[in-house]
């Protein structure tokens, strides 16, 4: 049996994907193989691109080769992955409670975190960069509003639990991880940015600023007598950036990331990064 997954690094979801191989040890062995597909292929004609393959026509999708199992969303495929390793990271199916915590977490991460993750992420990492688009700034600002709000949310739910489906990591603890971390490293979590190194190359777009008058983000740094507003996300969030997945992932996107930079900087008549020639 060989797990395949298609795409490429650039995008947050197949590094979602790579973080959870790596949780269950199947990173960098024979049992799991990575295929570099060329972005543009995303924006041809649908008769050159295989829509069984991915519907919605983006990144990643999943072949497993022992049964011919072909998946296209990300979510789905890790826990195809978890369920076939049998890992812990996805809680017993024969166990209604747990598995309704599971669910109930995935929910919070796929309504109230990932869109405004990937939203602002469009707005200031991949729109300009893809579309030469600029932010626009009402968008940005709700968004990391947005996001505030939501982690208040996540805050009273680790008051009490080591994670968000309990006191164990699971999968739906790693889901936050590679839109949230580049977010975030963006300016979209103020909170948390203390928790991450800046961004290694400049960035496609500033943040825009709010202008004067406006209302600022709520619970912006440490309080006066230095703890953090939001404490329990400030403790579970730095836990998982200690992970070994997740600090291998980070690192393979930020290096490539360098990689592309060195590349335009040579290479004047360029105006923007080069996604037709990467590889994973």
């Amino acid at each position: 049996m060989v797990n395949v997954v298609y795409g490429t690094i650039e995008s947050s979801h197949m590094r979602m994907i790579l973080i959870a191989a790596a949780e269950m040890g199947l990173l960098n062995t024979p049992a799991f193989e990575l295929r570099k597909l060329d972005w543009m292929i995303l924006y041809g004609p649908d008769d050159q691109f295989d829509c069984k393959a991915s519907p919605f026509k983006r990144f990643p999708w999943f072949e497993d080769t022992g049964n011919g199992v072909k998946l296209y969303e990300s979510r789905a495929i890790i826990k195809y992955l978890a369920a076939r390793t049998k890992s812990p990271l996805l809680p017993d199916l024969s166990e209604p409670a747990a598995m309704a915590k599971f669910d109930s977490a995935c929910s919070i991460e796929l309504g109230d975190f990932a869109p405004y993750t990937n939203r602002f992420l469009w707005e200031v990492f991949y729109g300009p960069m893809f579309a030469r688009k600029p932010p626009t700034p009402d968008v940005v600002h709700m968004c990391q509003d947005a996001l505030t709000n939501s982690l208040r949310g996540y805050e009273r739910i680790l008051r009490d639990q080591n994670y968000l489906a309990g006191d164990d990591l699971t999968l739906v603890d790693l889901f936050h991880i590679p839109a949230g971390y580049l977010a975030t490293q963006l300016g979209a979590i103020p909170i948390l940015q203390d928790s991450v190194p800046r961004f290694p190359i400049p960035g496609p777009a500033d943040v825009p600023s709010r202008s004067e008058g406006s209302i600022p983000l709520p619970d912006q740094g440490k309080e006066g007598d230095g703890t953090w507003p939001l404490p329990h996300v400030k403790a579970w969030w730095d836990k998982l950036l200690q992970r070994e997945s997740v600090k291998l992932v980070n690192k393979m996107f930020e290096d490539r990331m360098i990689e592309w930079a060195e590349a335009q900087k040579n290479d004047e008549t360029k105006t923007n990064y080069d996604y037709t020639a990467n590889k994973l």
